[in-house]
C-alpha cells in the first residue's frame, strides 16, 4: 500500500502463486530447511497466522519439511491488533510458526497450553522440527563438521568479482572505458565516493576499513604507476546541501579530463538514527535514504545531487554517473548532463575496486533485474504485466521506461546465430544457438528467453522470463550454447489453480541487440493429466 514497508498487500491467489511463491518453491527444491513469515497481511490475514500459506501451500503442496520462523516482533504486531498475546501465540503455532526470532508473544506458549488453547503435542511438533535441523547440521555430534575456511585474499577476490558481474551499464556515448594514457587528471566527486558505508546495505555491521575499498580508493589503485592524477570532493550530502560543497567540487573538477560523480541513496546508519523495537529504522540521519522502514514518497534523486550534476556540467567535461543506491531513482533530471551511467546498487565492501575495474576496461556484464521507472505514476512497473487492453503511457508523459528488465550495455558486441528449439520427451524445451563476440573486449552476453503462454480464457502475461544463460567470450570467440527450459516454467494455472501445459507458447529470445520470436505448439496432452 503506497510503497510502505510491511503495508497491506492487495493481491489475489493467482498473483501470489505466479509472482511471489515461485522463489520459495525453488528454495525448497534446492534443499532449504528454514523460511520466515512476512510482516504484511494478505487479504486481511497476517502471514504469521496464515495456515493456508504456512501449512496448506508450504508443507502440503510444496513438501516443505523444515521450520518456519517469525520475523522480529512480527507476532507482537499481530497481538497489538487483536489484543491477546496468549491467543496470538496459540494461533501462530497452530498456523505453522515453529520458532520466533524474538517477541513478547511466544513466551506465552506455556500459558496457551495451560489455558487449553493448544496441546503440548503441538509444541513438540515444532521443537522436533528444530532439533532435526540441528542434528542434520551436526550440532549434536561430538566432533563438529569441518567448515570451509577462506583467506582474506580469497574473500576479497570473490567479493570483487561478484560486484563486477553485477554492474550494469545504462548509458555510454563512448566515454567509457577510460584510458589512463588519455587522462591527465580525473575528478571523483559525490557523497558516496569516499565513504564505504554508503556502498553497503541495511543492517550492515561494523567493517574494518583496511578490508574495504571505496570508489575513490579504487580509482587511486587503478591509476597507480600511471601519469594520471585523481582529485576528490564530496560535493554534497546524500539528501542535503554541503556547505561550500559546490565550490570545492568545481575546484577539483575544473582541470580534470573526466568527472566521475556518485549519485543515489544510502542505507548507512549512525547514532542519530532512531529504531523500532524490531531493529528497523524509524527515521534516519541525513545520510540514510533507503532501508527497512525508510519509505520515500518521491522517486526523484535528491535536489542537492541534481544541482551538483548541473553545476559540474557547466565545465563541459565528460561526466560519468555511478549510481550507488538501494532503490532505483528516476534519472530524467540528470541524464541529459552525463555521458555515461553505471548502475552499481550496493556493490559491497570491495565495490569501489569493482567499479574502478569496469570504468577502466573490464566489460560490464550485468543486466537489470528490475525496470527503472521515470515517474512515480508508472509504479508499480514490471515487465510481466498481463495482456489487457489498457493505455500503457500517460497523456502528460507518453514515454515508456527506457531502462527495462534485462537491459544492459557492453563495451563489446555479440552476434546470435542459428537458434533452434526442441521439445524433450518430458515436455521441457531446449534452446540451442551460437554466440560470437564480434567486438574488441572480452565479455559476457546474457541470453534471455521469454514466453507468452496460450492460456485459454486465463489472461496471459505479455512475457515471462522462463530461462537465461550468461556466456563469457573472448574477442572473436564462438560458443554453442544450450539452454534448458524446465517444464515447471512452462505451465500456467487454470481456473482452479491447477498447473497445466498450454497448447502453445510464443518464445522470444533476447540479448543486447537481438530479439527474435518463435511459436511452439506442444504435443497433445491429456486434459486430466496432473502436472507437478
Amino acid at each position: 500500500m503506497g510503497g510502505h514497508n510491511a503495508g497491506p498487500v492487495a493481491i489475489g491467489e493467482r498473483e501470489l502463486r505466479e509472482i511471489h511463491l515461485p522463489a520459495i518453491r525453488a528454495g525448497i527444491k534446492a534443499g532449504v530447511k528454514g523460511c520466515m513469515a512476512a510482516y504484511n497481511d494478505i487479504d486481511g490475514i497476517f502471514c504469521h497466522i496464515n495456515s493456508h500459506l504456512l501449512q496448506e501451500v508450504l508443507r502440503t503442496e510444496y513438501g516443505f519439511s523444515g521450520f518456519v520462523m517469525a520475523d522480529g516482533c512480527g507476532l507482537d504486531r499481530v497481538a497489538d491488533i487483536f489484543g491477546d498475546p496468549i491467543a496470538t501465540a496459540a494461533k501462530a503455532i497452530l498456523s505453522g510458526v515453529d520458532v520466533s526470532l524474538w517477541d513478547d508473544v511466544y513466551p506465552n506458549l506455556e500459558q496457551a497450553v495451560l489455558s487449553g488453547l493448544i496441546t503440548e503435542e503441538v509444541i513438540d511438533r515444532s521443537v522436533l522440527r528444530i532439533l532435526e535441523i540441528k542434528q542434520q547440521l551436526g550440532l549434536f555430534a561430538d566432533k563438529q563438521p569441518v567448515k570451509a575456511i577462506f583467506t582474506e585474499k580469497q574473500k576479497e577476490k570473490t567479493c570483487t568479482a561478484l560486484a563486477e558481474e553485477s554492474l550494469v551499464l545504462l548509458k555510454n556515448d563512448g566515454t567509457l572505458p577510460l584510458m589512463t594514457e588519455q587522462l591527465k587528471q580525473i575528478a571523483v566527486i559525490g557523497p558516496h565516493a569516499n565513504n564505504i558505508y554508503h556502498s553497503l546495505g541495511d543492517y550492515t555491521p561494523f567493517k574494518k576499513l583496511e578490508r574495504c575499498c571505496n570508489l575513490f580508493q579504487g580509482i587511486k589503485e587503478k591509476i597507480t604507476n600511471t601519469k594520471t592524477q585523481v582529485t576528490y570532493a564530496p560535493g554534497c550530502h546524500i539528501t542535503k546541501v554541503l556547505s561550500d560543497g559546490l565550490t570545492k567540487a568545481n575546484e577539483v573538477a575544473k582541470n580534470a579530463d573526466a568527472i566521475i560523480v556518485t549519485l543515489g541513496g544510502s542505507s548507512a546508519r549512525d547514532f542519530s538514527t532512531a529504531f523500532d523495537k524490531n531493529g528497523a529504522a524509524l527515521h534516519g540521519s541525513q545520510e540514510m535514504s533507503s532501508g527497512e522502514n525508510i519509505d520515500l514518497a518521491q522517486m526523484e534523486l535528491p535536489a542537492c545531487q541534481v544541482n551538483l550534476v548541473k553545476e559540474l556540467a557547466k565545465l563541459n567535461k565528460p561526466i560519468i554517473a555511478v549510481l550507488i543506491e538501494g532503490r532505483p531513482h528516476s534519472l530524467l533530471a540528470i541524464e541529459p548532463y552525463v555521458a555515461s551511467i553505471l548502475f552499481a546498487g550496493y556493490p559491497g565492501q570491495y565495490g569501489g575496486r569493482a567499479i574502478a575495474n569496469v570504468l577502466f576496461g573490464k566489460n560490464p556484464n550485468g543486466r537489470l533485474a528490475f525496470t527503472i521507472p521515470e515517474h512515480s505514476g508508472q509504479l508499480p512497473v514490471y515487465y510481466n504485466y498481463r495482456q489487457t487492453l489498457f493505455k500503457e503511457t500517460y497523456t502528460d508523459y507518453p514515454e515508456k521506461p527506457k531502462y527495462h528488465f534485462g537491459y544492459g550495455l557492453s563495451y563489446t558486441t555479440f552476434e546470435i546465430m542459428g537458434i533452434f528449439l526442441n521439445e524433450q520427451s518430458d515436455e521441457s524445451i531446449s534452446v540451442a544457438c551460437q554466440v560470437k563476440n564480434t567486438g574488441d573486449y572480452s565479455g559476457a552476453e546474457t541470453i534471455q528467453i521469454y514466453g507468452k503462454k496460450n492460456q485459454g480464457f486465463i489472461t496471459p502475461r505479455e512475457k515471462e522470463l522462463v530461462a537465461f544463460k550468461k556466456v563469457f567470450l573472448a574477442p572473436n570467440e564462438v560458443q554453442t550454447v544450450e539452454i534448458m527450459i524446465p517444464k515447471e516454467r512452462l505451465y500456467y494455472l487454470d481456473e482452479k489453480f491447477k498447473e497445466v501445459l498450454p497448447s502453445s507458447i510464443q518464445f522470444t529470445v533476447e540479448a543486447s541487440n537481438f530479439k527474435q520470436s518463435y511459436n511452439h505448439l506442444f504435443r497433445k496432452v491429456k486434459t486430466d493429466e496432473k502436472k507437478t
